[in-house]
């Protein structure tokens, strides 16, 4: 009885950390949300963008004790920006003129589509929970909790 518990239980642990989480999103934020409004002074600590076309999502990660070892990568469009440790952000600029990205946050697969011109979006990670966004003060909070992640190397 021990034996066949301790090979359910060995399964099951396998199976779990297997699970891949594909998402495919209409929108990146609810519609509701786009109604936030913040303080636009906060602005002016935040990544400038480089053209008119470009939006600029915060991918960070809070603490938890769920994954707490684990490095997530963080992958936009196949593209390796960060790898994550536990309290960590980086900015990442997206560009609208593109319909759809593909982000790979940790083993989670997802696209989205959506992003509008001149926009801050977010993107929360804590443990195997994930919340996306438009940023708004608490979150602002949330990530000057952060620091930034260091940069991927370049391959020459």
């Amino acid at each position: 009885m021990k034996t066949t518990a301790l090979i359910a239980l060995l399964l099951i642990a396998t199976a779990t950390q297997a699970q891949r989480v594909v998402s495919d999103t209409l929108n990146f934020v609810k519609a509701s949300a786009e109604r936030e409004v913040i303080d636009p002074t906060i602005f002016k600590k935040l990544e400038k963008f480089n053209d008119s076309y470009e939006s600029i999502v915060y991918v960070y990660r809070l603490s938890s004790y769920v994954g707490a070892a684990g490095i997530w990568k963080v992958k936009v469009d196949n593209k390796l920006y960060a790898q994550l440790l536990q309290l960590e952000v980086v900015a990442i600029h997206i560009s609208t003129a593109v319909k759809t990205h593909h982000f790979q946050l940790g083993e989670n697969y997802m696209y989205f589509t959506g992003f509008k011109p001149n926009r801050y979006y977010y993107v929360q990670l804590k443990g195997v929970d994930i919340k996306t966004g438009y940023l708004n003060a608490e979150t602002l909070n949330q990530i000057k909790t952060c620091e930034k992640a260091q940069p991927i190397p370049k391959v020459k």
